[in-house]
């Protein structure tokens, strides 16, 4: 198997893609304009996700799956748009000016598929058996082609709000952040992150909605959304049952001494897996060389984890040198997870050391060279969901300060100490409040990055809004 179509090529090409912003100087910025407005009557009149009285019995991944039929995208080519810059160009487009071309969304039956697994009562990828069976080795192919949808979905989004119809919109919203929520909690990193990539995608509309006329406020709304927005925890899991058997016969080997022959098989057969998945690229005698070079800190390490010292000396090099390898790579990773279940601002930077830690075993050589590959950027995944995070807790503030400003003759607050009528969100990637700033009837609200980092639009977002009289 070519290295381009295994499970962490797959990750390679998500992470270089455009899941998220490309990180540059300053923060990622946003501008509103944004009237003031009382909360709405009933407060829960206005969900963002489906509730519970929309869902059917069923699984949302065979509504999804029909999405996916060329025959829906038939449209596209028979009109020889340049669909993917032609989409970009109508998403952006200001709302009076929305391309006539793209107005067939609004009424595109491929998207009530989707509006329909959106409002299932589950949704099972059907993958934990694969990922048993396939390992790292398990294909995603169905994965990316759901950010396409969510584009889609966006630009009905769009339509709707230009037609000045907000419960529609509302309704498309809906049916995104379901989309999102459902893809980011499969079964490996790569489904969060397509996930928080639908998320983002939606909530550039989400922005649009609220500095609309006719937008309720929307509070409550966001309140109501999974805080996180996705939880990284089945991922990790699912990441973990894939490589925690990555060399065969591992029990084998665990057992006891082996048989020069045996432990030389177990080598080769690992070493094949690997070749054909891409990531063992060294040539054989440099591994041979650098294998016995390794050899006496392999057999201390086995000791030191509480292997009795004469059992050691009986394997076989093959065995002591793989057991090491294999027990020293399990470790790492689950320094490397263990931190990604704690809130950002508490696990970040452990993230960081236990990544860097894990990254260090190439410099070692041999077989701890080939497991330093397999191990995917747990802190861009964590990064891009806190920033997901702090979106939605950003336009719950800016929420309250516009149901502030409609108490009190349309003026901002000089400090959301102030602000009463709603309780202020923390910033989830730090724990503290958010920074604002008040300039008349502008505020700036800041999410500043983490403790000695350099603002980019990875790690810190800024909110510039002004008020629309």
């Amino acid at each position: 198997m070519n290295r381009s179509r295994c499970f962490f090529a797959v990750m390679a090409l998500a992470l270089a893609g455009q899941l998220w912003a490309q990180q540059a100087t300053g923060p990622l910025s946003f501008k509103l304009s944004v009237a003031p407005a009382a909360a709405p009557t009933p407060a829960m009149k206005y969900a963002l996700m489906p509730e519970l009285t929309d869902t059917t019995p069923g699984n949302a991944v065979t509504k999804y799956y029909k999405s996916f039929s060329l025959e829906w995208w038939s449209t596209i080519h028979r009109q020889q748009m340049k669909w993917h810059e032609d989409c970009d160009k109508a998403q952006e487009a200001p709302l009076d000016q929305m391309p006539a071309e793209y107005s067939f969304v609004k009424n595109w039956k491929m998207l009530r598929e989707v509006d329909e697994g959106a409002r299932r009562d589950h949704c099972d990828w059907e993958l934990i058996p694969v990922m048993k069976r396939d390992g790292i080795g398990t294909l995603l192919p169905d994965v990316q082609p759901l950010r396409t949808i969510a584009r889609m979905l966006a630009l009905r989004a769009r339509y709707e709000l230009a037609d000045g119809n907000i419960d529609k919109a509302i309704y498309s919203l809906q049916t995104g952040f379901q989309l999102g929520k459902h893809v980011g909690e499969g079964p490996s990193l790569i489904h969060m992150l397509v996930g928080i990539a639908i998320s983002q995608v939606m909530h550039k509309q989400l922005d649009e909605l609220v500095q609309h006329p006719k937008c309720p406020i929307l509070y409550w709304s966001l309140t109501r959304l999974p805080r996180p927005f996705v939880d990284i925890r089945r991922p990790i899991q699912a990441e973990s049952m894939m490589v925690g058997n990555i060399v065969p016969r591992i029990e084998e080997l665990r057992k006891g001494p082996m048989s020069l022959e045996d432990a030389q098989e177990v080598l080769d057969q690992f070493l094949k897996k690997m070749t054909e998945l891409g990531f063992a690229r060294v040539d054989r005698i440099q591994i041979a060389a650098q294998t016995l070079a390794n050899y006496g800190k392999a057999k201390e390490a086995l000791v030191a984890r509480g292997r009795n010292q004469a059992e050691v000396e009986q394997m076989p090099v093959p065995q002591v040198i793989l057991l090491h390898a294999t027990e020293e790579f399990l470790r790492l990773r689950d320094d490397v997870y263990k931190w990604a279940s704690l809130p950002f601002y508490d696990g970040i930077e452990g993230l960081r050391r236990a990544e860097i830690a894990y990254r260090n075993i190439k410099e070692e050589g041999g077989m701890l060279a080939i497991f330093a590959e397999m191990l995917p950027t747990v802190e861009k995944v964590y990064t891009a969901n806190a920033r997901a995070d702090r979106r939605f807790s950003m336009l719950r503030v800016i929420e309250a300060l516009r149901m502030h400003a409609a108490m009190h003759e349309g003026k901002w607050p000089k400090t959301l100490a102030e602000v009463k009528v709603a309780p202020i969100p923390l910033d989830p990637a730090t724990g503290r409040a958010f920074e604002y700033t008040v300039q008349g009837d502008k505020f700036s609200l800041y999410g500043r990055p983490p403790e000695g980092d350099q603002a980019s639009s990875t790690n810190s977002i800024l909110y510039e809004v002004s008020l629309r009289k």
